[in-house]
């Protein structure tokens, strides 16, 4: 674990970076819009972004409503400049507004296996909780 608050977790391998966030927001906020903004407040001070139209997400449960978006942007820094690839999934609990948004960042436009299972068992350990809280 890298950094811990309340409402929020970061996770990183050495590479890939995971960031899972909750917060309480208004119960009709469209995940698709939020996914879209929140990628866009990530890539603040970056060039050349490129994002990719957000897509209904099945959750599995009628309880939340998801949607997941990519992203690519460049980044700089002193040690140069990169690519950096962003995937969130954002899930809206409408019966109150309890809403989680977990980002993956990496580096690599195709992720590892190990990377997009350890992603999806975080994931899916949020989710739970966000539809049974």
């Amino acid at each position: 674990m890298k950094k811990q608050t309340d409402s929020a977790a970061q996770l990183s391998d050495g590479e890939n970076i995971f960031l899972g966030q909750s917060a309480k927001i208004s119960p009709s906020t469209n995940p698709g819009q939020l996914c879209t903004a929140w990628h866009t407040k990530i890539a603040e001070g970056s060039t050349g972004g490129k994002y990719q139209d957000p897509k209904d997400a099945d959750l599995g449960t009628s309880k939340l409503k998801g949607s997941t978006c990519v992203a690519q942007v460049t980044v700089s820094s002193g040690q140069g400049t990169g690519v950096v690839y962003l995937y969130s999934l954002v899930a809206v609990r409408p019966s109150d507004g309890v809403t989680t948004v977990s980002t993956l960042y990496f580096g690599e436009p195709d992720v590892a296996e190990q990377v997009s299972k350890d992603y999806a068992t975080m994931v899916n350990s949020m989710l739970e909780t966000q539809a049974n809280g």
